[in-house]
């Protein structure tokens, strides 16, 4: 994720509150107000707006950015507010958050709701892609699984659950490889990512 220019975050942000029952929409670069996205949610009985920040940082953000999107949430009358980020938040941060409208994700709750709404699916929703422009259109290429194999076969399996262990052992064995067809960048650079991280060799290609 730290990786995506910071626009490519936002929409991939958006897609994500998208398969979590959100009607999202991704805001213009400079025109956001102090709001990356605008995600409504419309339940029989939970109803509201709620306005999101994006932060694709490397360091820790401080109360100052917290405080800002509590002013923007009273002033538009939203439910809440969300700031997602892909690194941490100070401690000041959280303190300011207690009792407020606000919701802090950091980066390792963001890879936990990444995992469980959107990777691993053999299918993606065409219009969740397109809404959010991530649309599909990239294949996963396993060019070496490595010296370690088991962490890559887990890995291949956690992404294609319809393989059996003897399967996934023939498919990286049969490397290089496609693994896997026809994917958001988001969702292929996250698993070159996992891939990567125990030694194998990845290559992400447009279709």
């Amino acid at each position: 994720m730290k990786s995506l220019p910071p626009y490519d975050f936002e929409k991939f942000v958006g897609g994500l509150l998208a398969k979590m029952g959100f009607e999202t929409i991704v805001t213009k670069p400079s025109q956001d107000g102090g709001v990356d996205v605008i995600a409504e949610l419309k339940q029989p009985l939970l109803r509201g707006r709620v306005l999101v920040q994006c932060k694709r940082y490397q360091g820790s953000i401080g109360e100052p950015i917290v405080r800002e999107l509590v002013g923007v949430v009273d002033h538009e009358r939203a439910m809440k507010g969300i700031i997602i980020c892909t690194s941490r938040f100070t401690a000041g941060a959280e303190k300011f958050a207690e009792g407020k409208p606000i919701e802090l994700i950091d980066g390792s709750e963001l890879e936990r709701l990444i995992k469980r709404y959107w990777i691993g699916e053999e299918s993606f929703n065409p219009t969740v892609a397109n809404s959010a422009g991530l649309q599909s259109g990239f294949d996963i290429v396993l060019g070496s699984a490595g010296a370690q194999k088991i962490p890559v076969i887990k890995i291949v399996r956690d992404h294609k659950k319809s393989l059996g262990l003897a399967e996934a052992k023939q498919l990286i064995e049969s490397a290089p490889v496609i693994l896997c067809r026809d994917i958001p960048i988001g969702q292929a650079q996250e698993i070159k990512r996992q891939l990567e991280a125990v030694g194998a060799v990845v290559e992400i290609r447009r279709r």
